[in-house]
């Protein structure tokens, strides 16, 4: 899942020639850091991963390094 917090323009441009799937790829609506300030919470935080479920809800979100261990977990807590 790719987030683009630019334009929704520049964002899409620039997925696309990442080769990166539309279906997997949100665009935000709103500021950059409002986005992140929603996902994360003030101030913005980087590295931030976020993970959503197959009903397009959020339903992990990890500030820092993202290890495999997190992710399988993940996985396990949003599609299981």
């Amino acid at each position: 899942m790719t987030v683009a917090l630019e334009p929704a323009a520049s964002a899409r441009a620039t997925l696309s020639s990442a080769a990166a799937r539309p279906a997997s790829s949100w665009f935000a609506k709103q500021a950059p850091a409002r986005v992140l300030t929603a996902f994360g919470g003030a101030p913005p935080r980087l590295p931030l991963a976020v993970a959503i479920d197959r009903s397009g809800r959020v339903c992990a979100s990890r500030h820092g390094l993202l290890g495999s261990d997190i992710v399988r977990q993940w996985v396990r807590q949003c599609l299981g």
